[in-house]
C-alpha cells in the first residue's frame, strides 16, 4: 500500500470462467460497488453506507441493492476520458492515449489506483480504462462483473475476447476496459 488510500478489497464469485458477482469496497472512501449476474451493477456512497456499516452484516441482497445507485450513475462525459493508473504508465498507455487525440481531439486522463478505475467506467465517469502490463485474475474479477453488469466489457488484448478466469497461469494479459455500444471507442 503506498498510503495514497487508493486501495480497495476485491471479492468475485467465478463460475465456467466467467465472472458472475463481484464486490469491490474501499475503506478508505467508504464506497462499496457490487454486481451479481441477472441483477445490475451498484454503488453505495459513503454517505449512505457509513451510517449502516455496524448492520451491514444483516442486510440481504434486496436492501444492499435498494441503498445502492443503478450503474452507470451518470451520463458519459462529453470529452473523451481515460482512466489510468497512477503508478503503471507505460509507453502502450502513452501511444494509446495519442491515438484516442487523434480520434476524439480533445481527451481527458484521469490517474486513479486500485480496481477504482474500472468501478468508474461502469459507473460512466470515464469511457475506458487501458491496462498494459501485469495483472492477476483477483485484481480484476470483481471489476469485470461490476463492468458487464453495468453494459461494459472488460476484453483482454491478446484474444479481444471478455477476460476468463481460472486459467492455468493466473497472471492476465494486457486488457481495455470500456463501454459497449459506444460509436465513440470504436
Amino acid at each position: 500500500m503506498k498510503r495514497n488510500g487508493e486501495f480497495t478489497v476485491n471479492i468475485a464469485l467465478v463460475r465456467n470462467n466467467r465472472s458472475i458477482l463481484g464486490v469491490i469496497y474501499s475503506p478508505v472512501f467508504k464506497d462499496l460497488y457490487f454486481a451479481a449476474e441477472g441483477t445490475g451493477s451498484f454503488k453505495i456512497t459513503r454517505h449512505d453506507l457509513i451510517p449502516v456499516l455496524d448492520d451491514l452484516h444483516t442486510f440481504t441482497l434486496e436492501r444492499l441493492i435498494l441503498l445502492g445507485k443503478k450503474l452507470p450513475a451518470h451520463s458519459y462525459p462529453e470529452v473523451y476520458t481515460l482512466v489510468a493508473s497512477r503508478s503503471h504508465l507505460s509507453k502502450e498507455i502513452y501511444t494509446y492515449i495519442e491515438e484516442k487525440k487523434v480520434k476524439h481531439g480533445q481527451v481527458n486522463i484521469v490517474n486513479t489506483g486500485s480496481s477504482i478505475k474500472m468501478c468508474w467506467v461502469a459507473e460512466g465517469i470515464a469511457d475506458e480504462y487501458p491496462r498494459y502490463g501485469p495483472t492477476m485474475e483477483w485484481d480484476t474479477a470483481a471489476g469485470q462483473a461490476i463492468l458487464e453488469n453495468a453494459g461494459c466489457e472488460l476484453i483482454d488484448l491478446n484474444t479481444d475476447q471478455p477476460m476468463k478466469y481460472n486459467r492455468p497461469d493466473l497472471r492476465n494479459n494486457s486488457f481495455i476496459a470500456r463501454r459497449k455500444g459506444s460509436e465513440q471507442w470504436q
